[in-house]
């Protein structure tokens, strides 16, 4: 697979509206799995939450509840904590993905039960990613639901991410994973 090295500080800063993301790498010291999650809002209602944190990961909730009109695909639990499991998504799949890990099932199998998002004429994909570490390391999956195409899982252990101390980098693969811009 051709990998070309980016600069996730630039490529964000080059993008009036990058949507919504997720990051997965090691810290610049190699020692902690870091795992980012960042949305912007394009509605009234989009712009209108904040996260916050619950007992097992992060929540979206309204800034302002008087402005809430649908909460349907803004108010969800992006980042949720199983065991030595963090599950983060750009949607509620976190909830289906997390209550079939925790029935002993896959990722993979809870994917399959989603769709993208119902959110027409956008259609934003579902991104979902998994962090599970295991003896000071981890390994990670990546998967899109698109409306034109299957499940696409892109899968590796942590050494394929590279980080420098002078930047955030990622690597995108010649087929990237690419986050909604629909909000």
């Amino acid at each position: 697979m051709n990998m070309e090295i980016l600069d996730i500080k630039k490529e964000l800063a080059g993008n009036s509206y990058p949507g919504r993301g997720i990051v997965i790498g090691k810290s610049a010291d190699g020692v902690h799995a870091v795992i980012a999650y960042f949305i912007m809002g394009r509605s009234v209602n989009s712009r209108n939450r904040v996260f916050v944190e619950q007992g097992d990961g992060i929540r979206t909730q309204a800034f302002d509840p008087a402005k809430l009109s649908d909460p349907s695909l803004v108010i969800y639990a992006p980042v949720r904590v199983l065991a030595n499991k963090t599950i983060v998504t750009n949607g509620d799949q976190t909830d289906t993905i997390f209550m079939y890990l925790k029935e002993g099932k896959s990722f993979k199998k809870a994917l399959k039960t989603r769709k993208f998002e119902p959110d027409a004429p956008n259609y934003t994909p579902r991104i979902s990613g998994l962090v599970k570490q295991k003896d000071g390391d981890f390994t990670y999956k990546l998967s899109t639901r698109r409306r034109a195409s299957s499940l696409t899982t892109r899968r590796s252990t942590a050494s394929a991410i590279s980080s420098t101390p002078t930047s955030a980098t990622a690597r995108r693969a010649s087929r990237p994973l690419r986050a909604s811009r629909s909000r």
